[in-house]
């Protein structure tokens, strides 16, 4: 067994216990939920009590997602066995840039103007005087 099936497999752990933690402690995870809540509710005089209210639901909401994921059917698939790795899924909100060309060239100046690479020493000149350039 390698590292890599150790680690996988501490996880696999680490998840089920903290679905068995959040299924027994439950009411408590969100009775502190409650609490939190309304103590910042409280020192913020009820300025932000409506973005208190959905964060307290995204996290009972996280809380029961937990508790949800010892079960079985909640288990991901394997992963391919021919060791070949999956593509990694589309990023949401649509298309993303090309990747850069290999070689490591530098980026094209930003639009709308140019500004000259740095020397090689790293350090840049001092800008001209005014009415000089």
């Amino acid at each position: 067994m390698g590292f890599l099936d150790d680690v996988k497999k501490a996880a696999e752990q680490a998840k089920k216990q903290a679905a068995e933690l959040a299924t027994k402690h439950g009411s408590s995870i969100d009775s502190a939920i409650e609490k939190a809540g309304a103590a910042v509710d409280e020192r913020t005089g009820g300025k932000y009590a409506d973005k208190i209210t959905k964060a307290q639901e995204a996290a009972r909401t996280a809380r029961e997602k937990v508790a949800q994921q010892g079960t079985p059917e909640d288990t991901p698939p394997a992963a391919p066995t021919d060791g070949a790795t999956p593509p990694p899924p589309p990023p949401p909100g649509g298309s993303t840039p090309p990747p850069p060309p290999p070689g490591g060239s530098t980026p094209p100046p930003p639009p709308g103007g140019s500004t000259p690479p740095p020397p090689p020493g790293g350090s840049t000149p001092p800008p001209p005087p005014p009415g000089q350039g």
